[in-house]
C-alpha cells in the first residue's frame, strides 16, 4: 500500500525564512522587500518559492543584471505558472 502525507503550505513566517534562505547568496535590488514577498507567496509550497526565486535570478542574468528585481520575480512567476499576489508586492 502507498502512504499519503499531506504537508500544508508554509505560513507567512516560514515563507519569510525560506525566502531569506533562498536569497542569502543572491543580490536583491533595493526595491525588493522580503516581508512583502512572503505575503505575495501565499498558498505556495516551499518548492514553488525556491523555483520562483531561482528563475528570477536566471531572468536577471539574462538581462545582464546582477540583482534580482521585483520585475524579475513577477516575470518568473508568470514563466513558471506559479501565481503570486502581485498586489501585495506593490503596496
Amino acid at each position: 500500500f502507498d502512504l499519503k502525507y499531506h504537508l500544508p503550505n508554509p505560513d507567512e513566517e516560514t515563507r519569510l525564512e525560506l525566502i531569506k534562505m533562498n536569497t542569502s547568496h543572491k543580490k536583491l535590488a533595493s526595491g525588493v522587500n522580503l516581508d512583502k514577498l512572503a505575503q505575495a507567496f501565499e498558498n505556495l509550497s516551499s518548492a514553488a518559492i525556491e523555483t520562483i526565486i531561482n528563475e528570477a535570478q536566471v531572468l536577471a542574468l539574462l538581462k545582464e543584471s546582477n540583482e534580482i528585481s521585483l520585475e524579475n520575480v513577477i516575470d518568473a512567476s508568470i514563466k513558471t505558472n506559479l501565481k503570486i499576489d502581485t498586489k501585495k508586492l506593490l503596496w
